[in-house]
């Protein structure tokens, strides 16, 4: 699929839906996860690399909203150790 393509896609999904990424798109913004609240990056991707900015309670650094992000391992952003 052409990265325009994936980008429109992205734009159009971001309208309506909160969390939208895109995992092919490695160089782009769509590659991480923002916080619908403030824009904050609260998720962050490079390549295999993934880094979660999370406060200790699963909320967003940046306004404080607390996210309803699920990890990989099932385990959610609210229950990690800090």
């Amino acid at each position: 699929t052409p990265p325009a393509t994936l980008e429109r896609a992205a734009r159009l999904c971001a309208e309506v839906l909160d969390y939208v990424y895109v995992g092919n798109l490695p160089l782009t913004d769509w590659a991480h996860t923002r916080c619908p609240g403030c824009d904050w990056l609260v998720i962050e991707r490079a390549g295999y690399r993934t880094e979660v900015h999370l406060g200790a309670d699963g909320a967003c650094p940046g306004c404080g909203r607390r996210l309803p992000i699920v990890l990989a391992n099932g385990q959610s952003a609210t229950s990690l150790p800090h």
